[in-house]
C-alpha cells in the first residue's frame, strides 16, 4: 500500500513540474544531516547504525551523482558515520563512481573525497595482504 501511495505522489510531483526543486531541497537537507552526524567516539556506533538503516543517504547520493555531482561529493564526504557502519566496500564503490565523473569539479571540492578514497585504498591493500 505504501508503495502505491509513493508512486501516486511521485506522479503528481512530476506533473507539478517541481520535482527537480524538491529533490534538490531533499539532497541539501541530507547534506545538512550528514554534516551534523559527526558524533563523539562513544556515540558513533549509535548514529552510524541509524544512518546505515536508512536509504535516504544512498538515494540522495545516487540522484546527486546524476544531477549535481558537486553536491554528491559533499554528501559522500560528510557521511563518515554511514561509511564506518556499512564498511569500506560501499565507501569505495560510491567514491569511485563520484570521482570518475568529477573531472570538471574544482580541485578543492575533489580533494577530500579523493584523499579518503586513496587512504581507504592503501588501508585495504595493507590489511588484505597475507602475513608472512
Amino acid at each position: 500500500m505504501f508503495e502505491t501511495i509513493r508512486e501516486v505522489a511521485l506522479e503528481r510531483l512530476h506533473a507539478s513540474g517541481e520535482a527537480e526543486q524538491v529533490r534538490r531541497r531533499h539532497a541539501d537537507g541530507m547534506l545538512a544531516i550528514a554534516r551534523s552526524a559527526h558524533p563523539s567516539e562513544d556515540a558513533e556506533s549509535d548514529v552510524a547504525a541509524v544512518l546505515a538503516k536508512r536509504q535516504d543517504p544512498r538515494a540522495e547520493l545516487d540522484w546527486a551523482q546524476e544531477n549535481y555531482l558537486e553536491l554528491g561529493l559533499e554528501i559522500a564526504d560528510e557521511l563518515q558515520s554511514l561509511w564506518n557502519a556499512s564498511g569500506p566496500d560501499e565507501r569505495m564503490r560510491r567514491l569511485e563512481r563520484l570521482l570518475d565523473g568529477a573531472g570538471a569539479i574544482p580541485p578543492e571540492l575533489r580533494a577530500r573525497p579523493l584523499r579518503v578514497y586513496v587512504g581507504q585504498s592503501l588501508w585495504l591493500a595493507t590489511t588484505s595482504k597475507p602475513s608472512g
